[in-house]
């Protein structure tokens, strides 16, 4: 399992942080999703053998959501 953690930009509301962890939810391979308005960021828990971050922050952006070049640090 691996974590990624990233810069979102434009959660202005619940429903904007609800949009994006049910949509990272339907991943193939995403385990766990938090998404925090206040801080602007969206932390994954998924397998790398079924997903990667690049999948999850393209899924993130094809709903509107801008995601922070080069914050998708893993852990």
């Amino acid at each position: 399992m691996n974590a990624v953690h990233i810069k979102t930009h434009g959660l202005r509301c619940h429903d904007c942080t609800m949009l994006v962890e049910q949509t990272l939810s339907h991943l193939d391979g995403v385990k766990g999703v938090t998404s925090v308005q206040s801080l602007g960021l969206t932390s994954v828990l998924f397998d790398e053998t079924r997903t990667d971050r690049e999948v999850i922050a393209h899924s993130i952006q094809a709903i509107g959501f801008e995601v922070e070049p080069d914050s998708h640090r893993v852990s």
